[in-house]
């Protein structure tokens, strides 16, 4: 009868004592970010005599700093890039390293590298989704650079944070 009144008892007071509780499970699903080219860099006609550097700002305007001299009628333009985001996430822009220009009319072994790549984006994302952003750089001509048009390609990121 101990034994039998003792298990009744531990099966009573375990039900008991026993509690649950509940959480919920949620997911917030987000659209993938997309980023477009919007203009390309166009660092204009530069004299090989000197050599020199060609500063762009984001803007689109010479840096002062800028010490080559120009031939002819010259447009100049930063790269500029339109990211689409989920309204106000943040992202990280990664601009990646410089940017090797070669010689599009020679046997390739000419170049020149556009250097100190930054940019003007907020990362912090946006009411509407979308922001356009500027890439300024620095690109380098050697004394006697060979003559032609030089080319390269820069590869821009973003990433959620």
């Amino acid at each position: 009868m101990k034994k039998i009144t003792f298990i009744l008892f531990a099966l009573i007071a375990g039900t008991t004592f026993a509690q649950t509780a509940d959480a919920l499970a949620g997911a917030d699903i987000v659209s993938p970010l997309t980023i477009n080219q919007a203009a390309d860099f166009n660092f204009g006609k530069v004299s090989n005599v000197a050599g020199g550097t060609v500063i762009i700002k984001t803007d689109n305007t010479l840096d002062a700093l800028s010490t080559a001299v120009f031939i002819g009628s010259n447009t100049l333009s930063a790269a500029a890039f339109t990211v689409t985001a989920t309204d106000t996430y943040a992202y990280t822009v990664n601009l990646g390293g410089d940017i090797t220009l070669t010689n599009q009319a020679g046997a390739g072994a000419e170049t020149m590298i556009v250097s100190a790549l930054s940019h003007d984006s907020t990362e912090e994302g946006v009411p509407a989704g979308t922001e356009t952003f500027g890439v300024s750089g620095t690109l380098t001509v050697g004394i006697g650079q060979v003559p032609g048009y030089y080319e390269g390609t820069m590869t821009v990121g973003v990433s959620y944070n």
